[in-house]
This record gives C-alpha cells, structure tokens and sequence, in this order.
C-alpha cells in the first residue's frame, strides 16, 4: 500500500474532488481512477519505501537535471511519461509541483503537491504547507481538508488553532467551538499564553452562538487557573469576563475580579475595567460610590 488510509483509486477520487482538472493530467486520472476487480491484485506502481523501476527513476534523474537547468518543458515531459509507467510514486508529482512554482502558476502547483501528499499521507508537516498553500489561494475548504488529514498523523494545539480560524472564516463556529474545545484539552499546563488566546475566542464564539452562561463558564474556569500570575496580556481576557458578568447581571462577581485585578496590579488597571467597576458599583444601587469611581477618571 501507497502509505496506508485506502487505495490510491480511492484517494485519487478524493483528489479530484479537491482540484481542478488540469489537461496534462487526464492520463494520470485515467490511471488513478477505480477498477472492479473480482479479486485483489498487485497494484501497478510502488509502495512507499519500495524501489521504483529503473526506467522510471532514470526519467525522474533526467527530469531533476532539466529542472535545474530550467528546462522546464523537458522536465515536464519526463515525469508525464514517469507517471504513466508508475503512476504511484509520488516523487514526480511533487517535482511536477515544484515546477509549476517555478513557472508562476500556483494553483497548478498546489494540484501536484496535493497528489504528491496522496501517495505519502503520513507526513504532517507537508499537509500543513498545502493547508497554508489553499488558504493563500482562497480555497478555504480545501485548506481545513488538508488540516484534517495532518491531524490524522499528529493532532497539536498548533494544527488546531489553524483549522479553528478557518472553520470561523467558512462559517462554521459550532465546528470551531468542538475544534477549540479539544485543542484546551491537548495543551500543556505551562502553555498558559495559548490558553488565554484559546478561551478568548472560545467565549467569543459561544456568544455569538447566543451561548452566554457557556462562555462565562469558559473564561471563570480560565481565570480560576491564570489569576495568581496575571501579566498584561491577559488583561483582555479579564476585560471580557468583566462585561460578561454585567451582561448577567453578576455585579457583585464582576467588582470582585477587578479588586482581584487591582491587587495583581497593585492598584493599577485599564480603564475599560474602571468604567465596568463603577456600572458594577451602579448595577448594586451604591450609586455615590459608582459616582465618586468614575469621577476619578476625568
């Protein structure tokens, strides 16, 4: 097997799905597309870590040398006729790629290396760069789909945080909420900077889900573990848990936040949160001392 997650036929529907057709490359699909067989047969091509066939890996030798040279049309014509006698290895899509680049276009570049990534599925960090590759040519959907396929091989805060952003710009914060919601759980402890920017926007989207009392709960449990070591960074993050405890008519919650604040601070605070602690000081009918705080900052 071609690394492994179904047939290369299988994969390459998947593919074609995700990238436009490009003329040069009906042959490669004739080759790729599924066969009913009635039992199972040794696929033409190599598995990963086999030899290709000499004849192929001296077209793919001679197309390398006129890739250097920047003759690009004679390299291109090499890896074709590779493909078409080993049309699973994935070296000559990915040098069909790199060409491609070279030759300033690249979306067709991004369908090579998509095939590439077909053949080799296993390597995250190659997913990634496609990732970074479809977003940078607006192909959202194709971007989280090669996302998904890093987090197969390797689920990290990193990869997570990347598909939330782009669950959020697809329109879908139900999906990126369930997305952040796992990443929380795969951080380390000491990760606390990645914490604070999680749970922000984890809040901001379960408000604009019309999730209040969850995005309370997300930022209190936050606060819980950050405000024996606040820094100014995570003053944004108090700021937020500050109004959603006003819009819950939590006063009494919210000026105990911002005295807790006060002490991290030793007296110190932004002023968005003296203008909450006197609505706080107002919401619980202390109204001269609500006057006497927001007088002070004028």
């Amino acid at each position: 097997r071609a690394g492994g997650g179904g047939s290369i036929q299988s994969q390459a529907r998947g593919v074609k799905r995700l990238v436009m057709d490009a003329p040069e490359m009906e042959d490669i699909w004739k080759e790729l597309a599924p066969r009913k067989r009635r039992r199972r047969r040794k696929r033409k091509g190599t598995a990963r870590g086999e030899l290709v066939p000499s004849e192929v890996s001296d077209l793919l030798g001679e197309a390398n040398m006129f890739f250097a040279f920047s003759e690009l049309d004679k390299a291109r014509e090499r890896l074709l006729e590779a493909i078409r006698l080993c049309p699973a290895s994935p070296d000559a899509y990915h040098t069909l790629g790199l060409i491609y680049e070279e030759d300033s276009e690249p979306a067709k570049a991004l369908e090579f290396y998509i095939i590439a990534a077909h053949l080799t599925p296993r390597d995250p960090d190659q997913w990634r760069r496609l990732a970074e590759m479809s977003r940078a040519q607006q192909k959202q959907t194709q971007a989280i789909y090669c996302l998904n396929r890093a987090l197969k091989t390797k689920v990290s805060p990193e990869l997570l945080w990347e598909k939330q952003v782009l669950l959020v710009e697809t329109g879908q914060p139900k999906k990126a909420i369930e997305t952040l919601t796992l990443l929380l759980k795969k951080l380390p402890s000491d990760a606390q900077d990645k914490r604070t920017e999680a749970c922000k926007e984890l809040a901001r989207l379960y408000h604009q889900f019309g999730q209040a009392k969850a995005a309370l709960t997300t930022l209190e449990e936050w606060w819980a573990q950050r405000k024996g070591e606040l820094t100014d960074a995570d003053l944004d993050a108090v700021n937020i848990l500050a109004e959603c405890y006003i819009n819950s008519t939590l006063a009494a919650k919210c000026l105990t936040l911002i005295e807790q604040v006060r002490e991290a601070f030793k007296g110190a605070e932004p002023i968005d949160l003296s203008v909450k602690h006197g609505m706080s000081l107002f919401l619980l009918g202390r109204n001269d001392e609500a006057e006497a705080s927001l007088e002070r900052l004028w």
